[in-house]
């Protein structure tokens, strides 16, 4: 599917944020359609009825959002969707919370125009944004608070050498033919160990992956420029 046959949806319900989203969504990501909702019952009404939405926007303010577990939920549904989180408030526990939900991507919403455009355009390549003090290294303390309830990592123990190695290529965030020709790999094999460490840590999906290797390795996620 070509960028111009390409569908979003904000989910917002102050009327000048989506008008000036979907201004960024048209213009600077060339998006061809793009569906406002007002409440997240509608957004996720609206992606049941509609599908083929590339990228749906969520504004965390929104009524019936109670955290980001209501918006893993419904990313859940739709898994070829990218789910990004617009907020005008988080902590590094909210990021890594929505990432450990599955969601492709954490904007603050005071981000200046072009660099909203630049960060959609990450998740639209496949990759997953976060802001830039998520980076910041974490005392160990600080990563055991920002840990969601959810499964626990995998002991060093539980994993091999090779396994290690592709778990650390994925906290930096490469994709699997960037960790073949890292680790000179067959992009298959690389598969198959990515397939072992989502069964190790109990994910399914690389942003939960790669926040759970950062928390059993102590380093921070990968977030872009």
């Amino acid at each position: 599917m070509g960028a111009t046959e390409r569908t979003a949806m904000i989910v917002a319900t102050d009327g000048f944020f989506r008008v000036a989203v979907e201004r960024i969504l048209v213009d600077g990501l060339g998006f061809a359609t793009v569906v406002l909702a007002g409440s997240l019952e509608e957004g996720a009404a609206i992606l049941s009825r509609q599908p083929g939405i590339d990228l749906a926007l969520f504004d965390m303010g929104l009524p019936d959002v109670s955290g980001v577990a209501s918006l893993g939920q419904v990313r859940d549904g739709f898994p070829e969707t990218k789910f990004v989180v617009l907020s005008d408030r988080g902590t590094k526990s909210d990021v890594l919370s929505a990432l450990e939900f599955g969601i492709h991507g954490f904007v603050p919403k005071s981000i200046e125009p072009s660099r909203l455009a630049d960060a959609l355009r990450y998740v639209m390549d496949g990759n997953a944004y976060v802001p830039s003090f998520v980076t910041e290294r974490p005392t160990r303390l600080e990563v055991v608070k920002a840990a969601p309830r959810r499964a626990p990592a995998a002991p060093d123990g539980h994993l091999t050498p090779r396994q290690r190695e592709v778990l650390e290529q994925v906290v930096k965030g490469l994709s699997n033919k960037e960790i073949a020709r890292a680790l000179n790999l067959g992009e298959g094999t690389v598969k198959i160990h990515i397939g072992a460490l989502f069964r190790a840590f109990g994910t399914h999906n690389r942003s939960a992956l790669a926040v759970a290797g950062m928390r059993m390795m102590g380093e921070p996620y990968r977030a872009a420029a």
